[in-house]
């Protein structure tokens, strides 16, 4: 169900639900969670949401995720690659950078948007680094990110701003005053 392979991980984690949770505590458990509806509150939720599915959960249709976000106003969702429900399986680093995303967004009304061309706050600090010379390995270090994280965040602000490569990027953050 939770996307394991057979295998090494997928026994440790039956062995430690075995020794842990009695199965008639786990059926109680599960009879709990399939009696239980939140539907009628959806509509309530004020807050943004950000709802995650990936494409290919068998038992969870992607058709699930998108009514989930269409009944919950001020909502968006993502939709990843992979047979996992758990966000750290299959492609991590999408998962965690539409999280952050998500979480630096202001996307209440009226919000003041500061940063120029929707850029996040989170591109901005990569674009001043690359924009001050410092290689993607450089900015990864500097941000405690990954280089494949920092590449996706250039490509996103090239995408963004209309640049084609480092000169250009570094002129718009000079002209923009994010230097």
């Amino acid at each position: 169900m939770l996307g394991w392979s057979a295998g090494e991980t997928c026994r440790e984690a039956a062995q430690r639900l075995q020794e842990r949770v009695a199965p008639e505590t786990l059926r109680a458990a599960l009879v709990s969670m399939a009696e239980f509806d939140v539907a009628d509150l959806l509509p309530k939720l004020s807050m943004p949401v950000l709802v995650l599915h990936r494409d290919r959960v068998p038992w969870l249709p992607l058709g699930v995720a998108r009514e989930l976000a269409r009944r919950i106003p001020n909502s968006s969702l993502r939709v990843f690659e992979g047979e996992s429900v758990v966000p750290y399986l299959d492609d991590v680093e999408a998962v965690a950078d539409a999280l952050e995303a998500f979480l630096e967004a202001d996307v209440r009304p009226g919000a003041d948007r500061s940063s120029p061309d929707g850029l996040t706050r989170r591109e901005v600090e990569v674009l001043r680094l690359l924009a001050s010379g410092r290689t993607n390995q450089e900015i990864a270090e500097t941000l405690y990110l990954s280089v494949r994280t920092v590449e996706r965040h250039v490509a996103n602000i090239y995408g963004k701003i209309g640049s084609r490569g480092r000169a250009s990027a570094t002129t718009y953050a000079l002209s923009h005053g994010l230097m």
